[in-house]
This record gives structure tokens, sequence and C-alpha cells, in this order.
């Protein structure tokens, strides 16, 4: 990696006085050698030696990570100006002080200790003090006096040599306006005249006609670290009284091993508590940078803040999800004093200045700062034509500020649109300007995701359904049904091979044996594609070895021998939120056919079903649901509860009953409920269940009175 001061040619011409564009005379060999001859003695190298801290790579701005100089063991190289008898300037790193081990300037054989005085408000400029002058450099003295034609000058490490060239023909003599009506020129980085006189020096690739890139850095308006110290203490009050850590706590996920997933590593987290950054935006109102879907917001039930000073957590209650920004909302139980200032200004009027920063992270439940600095320059169009600066990896966990403290910019996750996420992950954070999320806070109503929001543990599994039962399309599929342009040759698509009845689905008209293409959805971008896969279990569920099945599966985590409700398609539909209009396009006949459907809940289906937990016994049973008689051929007048989980070493397990068996009476009587099944069992000394497994009946009996062991309970077919 090279790292150099980039030095350019610029004409008189080109100045802001100088309307017209001229050709400057080129200048000859000699000349150029002469002029080389009396700068070079102003360029020295400057050495960083780094390190890494607590386990961390050293870092800095857009130049990325430094940990190969480290790996060599030997220290980063970049070109410095000596600009008088002890300052040095040198681009700025923008690295945190903590990876720094030592800085050494050096030129020829000469080498000095070094130490960063300073920093340059507006450009891209860092200073250094050297312990004692350099013997043999010669500062660069600059006079913005000097006539053309002026020359600019290149020195830079290229490959093992360092290198001096100059120029004399720049591409940079060019005036830019913009749509804005915005003038700027660009300039040199370093120029003289053509007797090697230091004129201008300038590290924006873009000057204002009305700025003036000739003169002295001394001049330059500037920050001395002690500057920068005091500044940062103030960033550091800030902080500490507006940005919080935030645990919220959520129940433990339903245990569903045959849902087909579909989901972001958010989804998959079984955590209980998730710590996030929180921003104080007023006394009583914490914004908490946490981008949940649907399904993770449902099991939330606490929020706790922890202001950094406070001795215990301030309780907060949830109030809403944002639809667009991965945050949510949330109300505190206590006013906080300290609420953070945001920013309106236009982040492209901050370009090159140097905004204080700091970088917040989570260790768990501790809170990690570093104070430092960053500078904006560069910027990007993103969602919605919005503007965005471009910085380095570390955005997602950087704010910045201005001069007066407010917040210019924080890290925060655009929520992207159902039909365009990514199957596998999130969006992550990215540096976002306030500007952007000040109308929104304005705005709430017209902004939140009345769909994202935490539901009771009886809601949390709540699915949308279409009700078709999909079957994956594949390459012979899709040439038999003749859609394989339609399905890049069965990539996509699927096979409606089940319509309940009295579904969304069953209502229009769809049929068995159509083809499911895609959905539409309203407001979305983009069509999403239909997928489905085989249900592994399915035909092949081991009924035949069901009685081995090993007791850790007792409890209902074996995937269950019937095709999930939850799916690609219904989850899709369910984080689309319920009443969200979509088209759905088959292929049947030769043609496509739209249907029109409103997201709706499915019935109760067997994640969500009542269920009843016997301790006694030793077993959970749940309702009979719609999926379940399905697969069992079962008809809605049919008695029975399906078991859920039994306990090893209960009378239900010792007994041989097994999950996903149907119990259909009780002491001869039929159940058709948990709550039939409850009042059968109570207060018996004896129970004798009528089991069905697939097709087969069996009678297990169950002595209950107290203090009776089973030796071995007696079990025979039922008549």
């Amino acid at each position: 990696m090279k790292h150099i001061v980039i030095l350019a040619v610029l004409t008189s011409s080109l100045l802001a006085a100088e309307p017209a564009l001229k050709d400057a005379p080129s200048l000859t060999r000699e000349v150029k050698l002469k002029v080389i001859e009396a700068i070079r003695p102003s360029f020295v190298h400057v050495e960083y030696t780094m390190k890494f801290d607590r386990g961390e790579e050293p870092r800095g701005g857009s130049w990325g990570s430094f940990a190969q100089y480290i790996k060599e063991e030997r220290p980063m190289e970049a070109t410095g100006v000596l600009i008088d008898a002890k300052t040095v300037i040198v681009d700025d790193l923008m690295m945190h002080p903590r990876f720094m081990k030592s800085i050494a300037v050096t030129y020829e054989k000469s080498r000095v200790g070094a130490r960063i005085s300073g920093f340059a408000a507006k450009h891209n400029i860092m200073y250094l003090e050297l312990d004692k002058p350099l013997q043999g450099a010669k500062p660069a003295k600059f006079d913005a006096s000097l006539p053309g034609p002026y020359a600019s000058v290149l020195h830079t490490l290229s490959a093992t040599e360092w290198t001096t060239t100059v120029y004399d023909t720049p591409p940079e003599k060019s005036l830019t306006v913009t749509d804005s009506g915005e003038k700027f020129i660009r300039p040199p980085r370093f120029t003289v005249d053509a007797k090697g006189r230091p004129v201008g020096i300038s590290t924006n690739p873009r000057v204002g006609l009305e700025e003036k890139w000739k003169g002295s850095p001394l001049d330059w308006e500037k920050y001395s670290a002690d500057d920068m110290d005091k500044k940062l203490k103030g960033i550091e009050k800030i902080t500490d009284g507006g940005i919080f850590r935030v645990a919220l706590n959520f129940r433990s996920p339903k245990k569903d091993s045959s849902a087909e997933r579909y989901s972001s590593s958010d989804d998959s987290d079984e955590g209980t508590e998730k710590n996030a950054v929180g921003l104080l935006i007023d006394e009583k109102t914490i914004l908490v940078l946490g981008n949940y879907k649907p399904k993770i917001t449902a099991r939330l039930e606490t929020i706790a803040v922890y202001p950094p000073k406070a001795e215990t957590p301030v309780q907060a209650a949830f109030t809403h999800t944002l639809k667009d920004y991965g945050c949510l909302i949330a109300t505190l139980d206590k006013p906080l004093k300290g609420a953070l200032k945001f920013s309106r200004r236009d982040i492209t009027s901050l370009r090159y200045r140097l905004l204080p920063a700091a970088e917040i992270t989570l260790h768990g439940a501790k809170r990690v700062v570093y104070y430092g600095h960053q500078r904006i320059n560069a910027y990007k169009l993103g969602w919605k034509r919005n503007v965005y600066p471009s910085m380095s990896e570390r955005e997602a966990s950087t704010f910045l500020f201005d001069d007066d403290g407010a917040i210019v910019v924080f890290p925060l996750a655009r929520r992207p649109k159902v039909s365009t996420e990514e199957r596998y992950g999130g969006d992550e954070a990215l540096a976002t300007p306030t500007v952007l999320i000040n109308p929104v806070l304005a705005d709430l109503a017209s902004n939140v995701d009345s769909n994202n929001v935490p539901l009771t543990e009886a809601m949390e599994n709540r699915l949308a359904w279409l009700g078709v039962v999909l079957q994956p399309l594949n390459r012979e599929l899709a040439r038999a049904n003749n859609v394989s342009d339609l399905t890049r040759d069965g990539k996509i698509g699927a096979v409606v091979s089940y319509v309940y009845p009295d579904s969304p689905a069953g209502k229009s008209g769809v049929k068995m044996s159509w083809v499911m293409l895609n959905i539409q959805v309203e407001g979305e971008p983009k069509p999403i594609d239909i997928k489905a896969r085989e249900y592994g279990p399915g035909a092949k569920f081991p009924w035949d070895r069901w009685d081995a099945l090993p007791a850790r599966y007792w409890d209902g985590k074996f995937p269950s021998p019937w095709q999930p409700t939850e799916t690609i398609l219904t989850r899709k539909l369910t984080d689309m939120g319920f009443g969200k209009k979509f088209t759905a396009t088959f292929f049947a006949d030769g043609k496509e056919i739209k249907k029109k459907f409103t997201v709706v809940a499915s019935p109760t289906h067997y994640h969500t079903a009542a269920k009843f937990k016997s301790a006694e016994v030793g077993l959970t049973v749940r309702e009979m649901t719609y999926e379940v008689r399905r697969y069992f051929l079962k008809t809605a007048k049919d008695p029975g509860v399906i078991v859920s989980a039994v306990e090893p070493g209960s009378k239900a397990g010792v007994g041989g009953v097994r999950p996903f068996e149907i119990i259909t009476h009780v002491n001869d009587q039929p159940v058709s409920g948990v709550k039939e099944f409850e009042n059968a069992i109570k207060g018996k000394s004896e129970l004798r269940l009528s089991v069905l497994r697939m097709t087969k009946n069996r009678l297990v009996k169950l002595r209950m009175s107290a203090g009776d062991a089973i030796k071995k309970p007696t079990t025979k077919p039922a008549e």
C-alpha cells in the first residue's frame, strides 16, 4: 500500500481572478531539474509505528486498516512537508491515538521524534511538532505573490524508492459548475514557481472560486492538540448525557424446528436479551438503534435504559417501530436530562471539515466509547436519492458532531422492503445524516410500522396465509407445465398441490396444479418470486421407529410430520403486514392468471393452538388444527387432541405415549379439545387413553393413585 502526498499543477490562468484559460509555457527539462533541486529539501518522510489495542487492529478514517505494517514489522511511511523549523504537515490519518506507538520524521540520514500538535479545520491535514530541527531539511516558505508560470511537484514512495516528479501541463486546468450553481476548480496539491519557490498548497480536490489556495498552511484555521482535547471532552459530556446502552428483554422464542427458515441472523438468534445503542431525543423519548423484524419485536417484553452516570436503569415502554429505518422508539418512565441536538445542516456544507467523532460500541453489557475526529471527504447517492457521506468501515459505530455539539451523522440501518430484503442477514447500519431522520421524527404517524410491534405470547406466532400448499418446481416440472420461460427453467415458481376450501385462495378460485409465479405487493418496488422447498420428514416420517425416539426429542423438537404453516410465502406475507394488498400471478392452461388478495391472519395453527400441560400425567396436548387434520385425514367432527410433548420418566412417557400421537378418548369418552381432556383426567385414579398413531389405535392404561408405582404399564389395542 502506498501513502502519498498528491501534488498537482496549476497555471495562473486558473485563479479565480483570471476568467480565461490559457496554456502556461512548458518548462524545460533543465528548469524542472532545478525545481526539484530547490524544493526537494522541504520533503520529509514520516514513519508511523503502530500497535494493536485490546485486540483491535489499527485503522484510520478512509485509510482502512494499517495491520499489514505490524505484520511486516515495519512502520508506515508517508510524505510530509516541512513548513518551519519544527513543524511538518502530513495527511490526516484520522486514527485514534491508542493505535500509535511512535512517530518519527527523517530527512536523508537525520531522524527525530515527533508528536501530533494540531489539525487543520478545513483541510485533510494534521500538524506534527518535531522534537528538534531536522539537520539538512529546508522549510517551505510560501509566497502567494509569486507570479507564474507554476509547476506542481509529486513526492512519493514508488515501490522501494522515494521519487520526486514535476508537472507543468496539468489536467486540472478546468472550471466546474454544478447544477446547483456551485463553481469550483481542482487546484494542485503543492505548487511552486519556475524557480521551485513554494506558492501554495491545497488538500481539497475542489475549491470554490472565492476561496484562496495560495499561501502557507501556517495561516490556515486549525485546532491545536489542546483545543482538540477540550472539544472532545465536550463531546464526551454530550454522549454520556444522551447516548446510552439499552437492554431489550424478549420472551424465549417458540421452538419450531419444522418451519422453513427465511430469516436474518437476528431471527435465528434465540437469546432473550439484546443490547442496543439508544439516543435521547427529548427528556422522555429514546431512539433505540435495533433493526428487528416483526417476528423478533413480537417477543419484546421490557426495555431498560442505562445512563452511564446513573446507579440504576430507567425503564421504558415501547411505542413505535419506524417503517423505513432500523430503530424503535420508547417512552421513558421518568424524564432524563441531556437530550441530544440533531443538526439540520446539509452535510455537503461540511465537506473536508474536521468533525468531532465518538465511536460507540457495546460489548455485552459494557458500553465502550473512543473519541476522535473524522472528515467527510466524499458523498454518495443512496435510497430515494438521499445524500450519504462516504466513510470508513467503522461507520456502523461512528457518531459525528458539529462545532455546536449537534449530531450530524449517526449509524442507522435502513429497513428494506420485504420484496428487496436479502434472504440471509439484515441491512447493516450506515452513516446517516440527521437531516434525513428529522422529518420522520416530526411526523411519526406517517412513518411507523403498525405490524412490527410487541405481541402477547398467544399472538406471537400469528401468521398470514393464502391457503395453498406448494410443491417445489424443478426443471422437469417446469417443462411439463410449459412454464420454463417464466420460471428460469424451474428455479423459481411452485405448483399448487392443495387448496384449503375456505381460504382466500380457495374462495378466489385458485385450483390445484396451477403454477404460482410471484406476488406483487402494493407499494413494493418489485415482485417477489415464489419459491418452495421439499419438506424433509413428510412421507418419510419414521413412524415405524417412533417408539425408539430418544427422550431428548420428546419435548417437540423433532420436526413435525406435517408440512409447516410457516413457509417462505407465509413469512413474507406476515412481514408485509396484515391488511396489505397484493396480486398473485399464477399460470394455468397456457396463460397467466392474476388474483387480488389482502393479507389476512391464518386460522389457529399448531403453534398457536390452545394447549394443556398435565404434570401428573407428564404430557402436553394441543387442539387439532387445520393442517394437522389434513395430514391425519381427520374432519372437524372427529374427536382428538394431539400430543405435543412428553416428559421423560413420566407416567405417559413410561406408558409409551409419544409426541404427534392423537388421544381420541379418555376412559372410553371422546375428547374434542384440551378443555375436555383436562376435565376427563381430573381426579381419576386410573386413565385409559385411546391413542392413535397414524391408522393404528391402541389403549394405554395409566394408574394415577398417589404412591402407586408403575412397574410396567399395560397397553393393548383399542377396540
